[in-house]
């Protein structure tokens, strides 16, 4: 045998060798674990944002997961937070934003001169607007996104419409930020508690609509206890609600959650 036709030979034996011999990661491989990833920001996120797929790669699904779980650990965006900043009313409380929009009744007036709702109404406008832009900002730039996710569903859960009233107008953003937000990963309790006392809730249900039965003060619509939240609070707040609590989760039963 020739010996150029014996090297070559040896080379590709070398070759097979080495080769035989790597570890294995295939194409489908490479694709497994993207699909993985997808399927968790899916789950606990409202999607795959640019550099999210690569970001969760990078420090591992298990990770990721661990660390929505415990919001107060993760960086906020600093876009979010410099977009969030220029919302004027977004940080005021429920009697600031009142005192704000809602002129005090000239002396022995009964109603708002035409000028004043007019200028009411538009104030409002404003604040039920900086609610939604908030709202949709912390949805898309937050770095909490199983917060957010979760603020969603017991935002839809506690529900108020703001076709009720220029006070839920007027009031749901502090709502959600005040009532839901900080329990959303929470003890139930609580924010059941939290929804139960915010006035957004409590105008909407028309709890302020209570008077004591026998009142002297009971007359028109005030006529005695209002029964509508306390109907609510069983109907759908508490006890009705177990049945969609178990139907949200098992639907989330293929994303399997850390031991933490």
């Amino acid at each position: 045998m020739k010996k150029a036709s014996r090297h070559w030979i040896i080379s590709l034996l070398l070759g097979l060798i080495i080769l035989l011999g790597l570890p294995k990661f295939s194409y489908a491989d490479s694709q497994s674990i993207t699909s993985q990833t997808i399927h968790v920001l899916n789950r606990l996120s409202f999607g795959p944002r640019p550099g999210d797929i690569e970001r969760v790669q990078s420090m591992g699904i298990d990770y990721f997961i661990k660390s929505q779980l415990r919001p107060e650990t993760i960086r906020e965006s600093p876009q979010l937070t410099q977009k969030i900043a220029k919302l004027t009313n977004f940080y005021l409380a429920p009697t600031e934003l009142y005192k704000k929009t809602v002129p005090p009744l000239k002396k022995g007036a009964k109603r708002f001169t035409q000028k004043q709702r007019r200028e009411m109404n538009k104030n409002i406008r404003k604040v039920l607007q900086e609610s939604e832009n908030a709202r949709l900002l912390q949805g898309i730039f937050s770095n909490k996104q199983l917060q957010e996710v979760m603020v969603d569903f017991w935002f839809n859960h506690f529900n108020i419409s703001v076709n009720k009233g220029n006070l839920t107008r007027l009031w749901v953003g502090t709502y959600e930020r005040d009532a839901i937000r900080p329990h959303a990963l929470g003890n139930f309790r609580n924010l059941l508690g939290a929804t139960a006392h915010h006035p957004a809730m409590l105008f909407y249900l028309d709890n302020w609509l209570n008077t004591a039965p026998g009142s002297k003060g009971a007359r028109g619509r005030f006529k005695g206890l209002n029964e509508n939240y306390a109907r609510e609070l069983m109907e759908l707040h508490s006890i009705a609600m177990s049945a969609g609590i178990f139907t949200y989760y098992k639907d989330y039963s293929d994303v399997v959650l850390p031991t933490v």
